[in-house]
Order: C-alpha cells, then sequence, then structure tokens
C-alpha cells in the first residue's frame, strides 16, 4: 500500500526528455515500458504521435491508443518502425470516439486475447499477452465511449475483470470517470474490489475553456503494484488528452537469447482464410489411418502453419537507430519541442477564475500547432512522392 501512494504522490507531468533518460537507465533498459494516449483519431494525429515519439532515443515497449477512429484493414496504413500493431476495428457505423490500437515491439512475442476483447456501444477492449518475459504479461486498453450506458458498462466492466489474469496484468484506458470528482465512487469500488489500482492521480485531460479531470488511467493489480518503478503523465501532448506511461521492473525471460532472432507468427485474419484454404486443398488428398498415416498429417499441418502464419525474418529486424517515420527530420522535432514549449506557456496562464487562460498565448500555439500539423504532412507526401519516382521502371 506504501509503495501504491508513493507512486501516486510522485505522479506528475514530465517533459519527454526526462521519460527518456528513465528509459535510457541500466536498471529500466530491458524492463517491459507502457505508453497510452486517447490519440482522438489516427488519421488525424498520428503522424504528430510518431513525431514526438522520434524525439525520443530510447523507446517504449508497447504503446497502446484509443479513439482511433479506423477499421483493422486499413492498420498498416499506420506503421511505426520496429513496432507490430494489433487493431481493433471502430464500432461500425461510427465515425469518432471508436476503435483500439495496441504498438508491440518487434522483440516481444505477443499473443491477442480474443476472449477479453470487445466492441459494444457501451465498452471497447483489447488485450494482448507477452510471452517472453519472465512472467506472461497481459496488457490491454478499454475505452468508455460517454454516449454509452453506464450501468451496462460497470456490468460488462465487472464481468472482464473476473475473468483476466490475476496477476502480471496493466490496464490502460480513457474511462470517462473523472477521478477528482465525487460520484464516481462505483467505478472505483468495482476496481477496488477486484483487486485493482490506479497509477495516474493528476488531470490528463485539458480543453480549452473546461475544467482538467482525470478520465484516462493506467490499473494494476494491487499484487503486481510493487513491480511498478515509475509512472506518470508526458506533458508534451498531442489531443487534448496526455499521454501516460508505466515502467515496469518486469524483464525478459532469462535464457532467451536477444541476438538470436525467434521466430513470430502473424495470425491475421487473412492468412487464417490462406491456411483455411490451403489445408482443406491438401486434406482432400486423405491420409491412412495409422502411424505413417498420423505423422504425414502432422508434417503437413505444420507445414501450413509455416507457409501461410511465419513472418519473413528479414521484415522482422530492429530499426531502433531509425528514426519511427523517416520524414520526421531534426527541424521538425525542433518545431515540435516549440509547439510544446507554447502550449506550457498558455497552459501557467490558466486558472480558476479564468479558464480560459491567456488568448493570445493560446492563439498563438493554436497556429503554430496548424501550421506544424501542415509542414509534417507535406514532409510525409514529399518522402512517398519520392519513393514513388525511385520505383518507376
Amino acid at each position: 500500500l506504501n509503495h501504491v501512494n508513493q507512486l501516486l504522490q510522485d505522479c506528475v507531468p514530465h517533459k519527454i526528455s526526462y521519460i527518456n533518460t528513465l528509459l535510457n537507465l541500466d536498471k529500466h533498459k530491458n524492463n517491459l515500458s507502457v505508453f497510452y494516449n486517447n490519440i482522438d483519431g489516427v488519421a488525424s494525429n498520428f503522424d504528430n504521435l510518431s513525431a514526438e515519439l522520434s524525439a525520443m532515443k530510447s523507446k517504449f515497449s508497447i504503446i497502446t491508443l484509443a479513439e482511433t477512429n479506423l477499421d483493422v484493414e486499413n492498420k498498416d496504413l499506420f506503421r511505426l518502425d520496429g513496432y507490430q500493431s494489433i487493431y481493433q476495428s471502430k464500432i461500425s457505423g461510427k465515425r469518432k470516439g471508436s476503435g483500439l490500437g495496441i504498438y508491440i515491439k518487434d522483440e516481444f512475442i505477443c499473443t491477442p486475447n480474443e476472449k477479453f476483447n470487445q466492441c459494444s456501444k457501451n465498452m471497447e477492449s483489447l488485450f494482448i499477452t507477452i510471452s517472453n518475459t519472465l512472467e506472461p504479461v497481459t496488457v490491454g486498453v478499454i475505452y468508455r465511449p460517454p454516449s454509452g450506458n453506464k450501468g451496462e458498462f460497470m456490468l460488462e466492466l465487472e464481468n472482464l475483470l473476473r475473468i483476466l489474469p490475476n496477476s502480471n496484468l496493466i490496464i490502460t484506458g480513457d474511462f470517462n470517470f473523472d477521478l477528482h470528482k465525487t460520484g464516481n465512487a462505483h467505478f472505483e469500488d468495482v476496481l477496488y474490489g477486484n483487486g485493482f489500482v490506479p497509477l495516474i492521480s493528476i488531470a490528463t485531460h485539458h480543453k480549452p475553456g473546461c475544467e482538467p479531470s482525470c478520465i484516462d488511467n493506467i490499473y494494476v493489480n494491487f499484487a503486481d503494484s510493487n513491480s511498478i518503478s515509475f509512472s506518470g503523465v508526458c506533458e508534451d501532448q498531442v489531443t487534448h488528452h496526455l499521454p501516460l506511461f508505466c515502467i515496469s521492473n518486469i524483464g525478459y525471460r532469462v535464457g532467451v537469447d536477444s541476438k538470436k532472432q525467434l521466430p513470430r507468427y502473424d495470425f491475421c485474419e487473412s492468412n487464417m482464410d490462406s491456411f483455411s484454404n490451403s489445408l482443406a486443398a491438401k486434406l482432400n488428398n486423405g491420409f491412412s489411418s495409422d502411424e505413417p498415416g498420423f505423422n504425414q498429417f502432422v508434417t503437413t499441418l505444420v507445414d501450413t502453419i509455416d507457409e501461410c502464419f511465419l513472418v519473413d525474418p528479414e521484415k522482422m529486424k530492429s530499426r531502433r537507430n531509425r528514426l519511427i517515420n523517416p520524414w520526421i527530420t531534426s527541424g521538425i522535432i525542433a518545431s515540435i519541442n516549440k509547439k510544446n514549449y507554447l502550449y506550457k506557456k498558455w497552459k501557467k496562464s490558466v486558472t480558476k477564475k479564468n479558464i480560459f487562460g491567456d488568448q493570445i498565448s493560446y492563439g498563438t500555439y493554436k497556429t503554430f500547432r496548424k501550421k506544424l500539423k501542415q509542414i509534417i504532412c507535406i514532409a510525409k507526401k514529399k518522402h512517398y512522392i519520392k519513393k514513388f519516382d525511385e520505383a518507376q521502371g
């Protein structure tokens, strides 16, 4: 309990440079770390997010996103070098305020947890399990649409918490319950009653003219709280939601040779369809019912799995020394730092008496942010035009 209290007391906004220093410490270098953000649409804000992450030399193990507003079939349009991604589609027919995504560093072996994943008008959840840590670790992201029914959300959340692992679990998300206000006792009681404690205690969402709120958080099993070394908020924001992060004491499994590339399998829907069709065609020939026939069947099954799911090792090579996206230049990163400075300057002017803050400062920040967003889009466009030109003929 003392450790949890200390984590919450130490929870403050940090600069990207300081978080990078934390990740680069010897005691944290090979430990699992998680970054979460409500991105409010990857189509609008993904380039800004990748640009912010490019400013860091050390990379988070897991990146979870809420409100991606994206369908699974379009996820490969939004790649991060050195990461694999798993997405859950937004609610059908809903343009905004839906969809989840998780990015996992290539050196981690992960499996989607379908039994924990759901997408309803009241709650969306996406979970994965990392298997090449000292013990398997489950990481997830939850989003509660404010338009949904609170009571039904609580029932769905309780049902989910009952079946989740009772250890080595990290839940990130936007729950749309402000922990700084009264009236959320049921939400807190359900989490505490199931053994979960928050790692974030300060405001995570701040929109001009609105009171700051603590609606985003990271939850861990109480028994696992000692495995969390550090948690906090990143003050360099991409949307009105501040990014959250935590650094654990959970390391890689002892005995795994980090220089040896482990095989990885991609069980996406298109590969599953390919596997079903390929295996069905091979089974048409039939196998004898004796031992040689069984061995032949096993060999065919294994070969078909490798043929349809095994990822090319060349595509898995780590690119940690590269920028996350090649069009993010040092000049763009410098502009991002200036944008963050302008935001902090405006935020300092916000008070209880003046919730809008200094409007001149906010106007300067807003104009600069808009121009920077345009510059990043142009840089990305020029990068791909050059690639197409190089590929001609």
